[in-house]
């Protein structure tokens, strides 16, 4: 089983069937998608008052046996009561990013609680993040969303799934050593496909990060495109993990084993 465990919904009339129509092709078998709005460019404004958490729910209750809900909580502004609203709904997930604290801050942890007792993991925005025209607004620090904070929330909740995307850039280290601390901490490799980040850093430094026994199998697949990136961004995963030497096994899991194992979904 494949799974793309950090997809954002955008808003366009045919998206849903656009991502639906490429995930088919590129035999993505389940989609974990996200009601953060993707913010860019001059639909910024309007995007973000949108209710995407709603599109998610049409769009999972149309496809449910490829769309996975990840409802995106605000820190900071959401009540804890959400998380249950959202679990009926029929959500498994949770998305958070630009928290108003540090993502370990203890006005946090009753919706880390609630997370923990319906098993519903949570997708956080680990390191730098987007520079908008808006975020002066928002009250954006990319330094309250470092990877080190997740290790805090690990040890509180030990029956909580954390999922940190983009390996924390540039703080990969911590990144490594928080999922190496914590066996319910995962992280993905998302970047922009036109970025060349990974490509600048190099298959060896990526060695030297994942040095420990087991370490591949803290990574999960996840692309973070629209869907016409979807396959250049699967391709730098395929690139980095046969560069690495990673077994075809520990392939398997990061390309959906783990995630099915972390949903519920039995065995792939």
């Amino acid at each position: 089983m494949r799974i793309d465990a950090h997809v954002h919904i955008w808003n366009s009339d045919t998206y849903i069937e656009d991502l639906i129509r490429e995930s088919q092709k590129l035999k993505i078998d389940k989609i974990c998608l996200n009601g953060c709005p993707f913010i860019d460019g001059g639909n910024q404004e309007r995007i973000i008052h949108e209710p995407l958490n709603n599109k998610v729910r049409d769009a999972f209750l149309k496809y449910p046996d490829r769309i996975v809900g990840f409802a995106h909580i605000r820190l900071g502004r959401d009540r804890a009561e959400i998380v249950d609203e959202f679990y009926i709904a029929g959500f498994r997930g949770l998305k958070v990013i630009n928290p108003l604290s540090n993502y370990d801050d203890k006005e946090y942890y009753l919706i880390y609680a609630q997370a923990e007792k319906y098993k519903m993991p949570i997708l956080f925005h680990t390191g730098i993040v987007v520079r908008t025209d808006r975020d002066k607004n928002y009250n954006v620090s990319s330094a309250r969303q470092r990877p080190v904070y997740l290790d805090t929330i690990a040890r509180a909740f030990p029956e909580l799934v954390l999922i940190g995307a983009h390996l924390g850039i540039p703080w990969h280290e911590e990144a490594c050593l928080v999922a190496q601390a914590n066996p319910n901490v995962y992280f993905d490799l998302s970047v922009s496909p036109t970025s060349g980040w990974w490509e600048n850093k190099g298959i060896s430094y990526l060695k030297k990060l994942f040095y420990w026994e087991g370490a591949w199998e803290k990574i999960v697949f996840g692309t973070d495109v629209q869907p016409e990136y979807m396959e250049i961004s699967m391709r730098m995963y395929q690139d980095i993990l046969d560069s690495a030497g990673v077994p075809p096994v520990v392939q398997d899991k990061i390309y959906g084993g783990t995630m099915a194992k972390i949903l519920g979904l039995g065995k792939d």
